[in-house]
Formats: C-alpha cells, sequence, structure tokens
C-alpha cells in the first residue's frame, strides 16, 4: 500500500516522504545556500529516536535531497512510518539552530503543563547538536575507525583503478556512518544494483583521507551512482556485460567531499 506524506521543515522547505511497502523515497527542498559544507536532513520520531538521512545538494539555486531507502535501513534504526514526528536540517548554521531551540524552548516554558513532551523533544534536539569543532574531531576519529578496518580485513585489488585496495561490503546498512556514503548508497539504482550482485567495495587510498566506493551493475542497467554522476570513473566489461561504477569520497578535517579519481 502507497503511503504519501507531506512535511514542513523549521528553516523552510518541505519534505514528502513516500511509502510502498519496501522502500521509503523521499524528496526534500530547502531554499536557503549555506555558505559552506552541504545541511543534512534529519528524521525524529515520537519516541524520541533520531536518524540522519543524509546530505543536501545544490540544485538550481536550491538545496535538494532525493533519496530511496530500503524499510530494513529505517527499522535497524528503530524508525517506524507511523511514529515519524518531524524532520530538521542540521549543520546549516549551528548557532542560529541552537538559539531556535532555545526560543522553541522559552515558548514552551511560557505555555500550558500539557507540552512536557514538546519540551522534552526540543531538549534532545538541542543536546543533540554538535559544537563547532564537531565534525573537525569526528573525521579524525572516523579516518581511525576506517584505517583499522582495513589493517583487520582482506583486501582486494582492482587493475583499473591503480593505488587503492578494496573490503568487500556484503551490508547495504554499513555506511560508517558516513552522510556522504548514505547519500550513494541510499538510493533507489544502488540498491537495485546491490540485489543483483549482493556486495559493494569501500576501497582506500595510501593517501590519507582519500577513499572511494565501488559496486558492478549490468551493462545497460541505469547508473547506480546518480547522486554523484560528476565524479563517476566507469570501466565496462563487455565480455561479462557488467559495468564497474567507482566514486571518490573524501573525509577531510573541513567536511565530506565527492572527487573524481584520476585515471
Amino acid at each position: 500500500m502507497q503511503k504519501n506524506s507531506n512535511y514542513s521543515l523549521p528553516h523552510g522547505g518541505s519534505v514528502e516522504l513516500s511509502y510502498d511497502g519496501e522502500f521509503v523515497h523521499i524528496e526534500s527542498k530547502i531554499a536557503d545556500l549555506p555558505k559552506d559544507g552541504l545541511p543534512r536532513l534529519n528524521v525524529c520520531t515520537q519516541t524520541g529516536k533520531r536518524l540522519c538521512l543524509g546530505s543536501f545538494g545544490k540544485h538550481n539555486g536550491e538545496m535538494h535531497l532525493g533519496k530511496s531507502y530500503p524499510v530494513s535501513y529505517f527499522e535497524a534504526n528503530d524508525i517506524f512510518i507511523d511514529d515519524i514526528s518531524h524532520f530538521y536540517v542540521s549543520d546549516v548554521d549551528i548557532r542560529n539552530e541552537k538559539e531556535r531551540v532555545g526560543e522553541d524552548l522559552d515558548s514552551i516554558n511560557s505555555g500550558n503543563n500539557t507540552a512536557d513532551e514538546a519540551l522534552e523533544r526540543a531538549k534532545n534536539i538541542l543536546n543533540s547538536l554538535p559544537g563547532e569543532s564537531y565534525w573537525h574531531e569526528e573525521a579524525k576519529i572516523t579516518r581511525k575507525r576506517i584505517n583499522s578496518l582495513f589493517d583487520n580485513s582482506f583486501t582486494v585489488e582492482f587493475p583499473e583503478i591503480k593505488d587503492f585496495s578494496w573490503i568487500e561490503i556484503n551490508d547495504i546498512r554499513n555506511t560508517f556512518e558516513l552522510s556522504i556514503l548514505e547519500h550513494i548508497v541510499f538510493n533507489e539504482f544502488f540498491v537495485r544494483a546491490f540485489v543483483k550482485s549482493g556486495k559493494w567495495y569501500f576501497g582506500k587510498s595510501a593517501s590519507d583521507g582519500f577513499y572511494a566506493v565501488c559496486i558492478y551493475c549490468n551493462i545497460n542497467d541505469p547508473n547506480p551512482m546518480v547522486n554523484a554522476l560528476d565524479c563517476v570513473n566507469e570501466y565496462c566489461d563487455n565480455a561479462k556485460g557488467v559495468r564497474q561504477i567507482v566514486v571518490g569520497i573524501g573525509i577531510f578535517d573541513d567536511g565530506q567531499y565527492f572527487y573524481k579519481i584520476k585515471d
């Protein structure tokens, strides 16, 4: 059964959610463009669960996010469609976001005593917001965690892609809690390619902070990396009827970026 819902965002903008029983489809737009970085869309439930759905991209003067997620990914994070309360955008302007939540708290405190649940939810949002050094430190921790995984895993090499080692990933939910990875993986075309092959690959360069994603798809299927087409490398194996699609991912102290790997 198809279910459609619409939500408004605190900073302006909207979220359209459609649910077909297997996938959750999200279309979201915000008009205000941040000076630095890409804002993230987050979903919250009435029971206080929260999940980052990835980063917006710039398109025609707006920030846009359009993705499809397996229902199993939502439910694995205790997010259930009927329990969703609201969406919000983070990393646009942390100071203003905290001020906004603070204003909400003042407004709730000046109201009646029936707003206890809203007060608690606002406090949770405020406490969950990162500080100014949040990503700088998280980037270091993330790189260390990923590098450690490579040190303790069996790696493979692809002759088409030089100076990278790769590990095979058999779980589409394993995105290392990186919103930039989720921006690629939780997309309808990537999911379809994964369902057919049962795996994708995460790569690490010899240069610190440079990583990559690789997945195979049938030669006539749509490109599964539709959210990062400008940074795609594509290698065809006509004999086997498959394409190897690769996108570079940079995890640096000032943010997460797509880049195109040089042949």
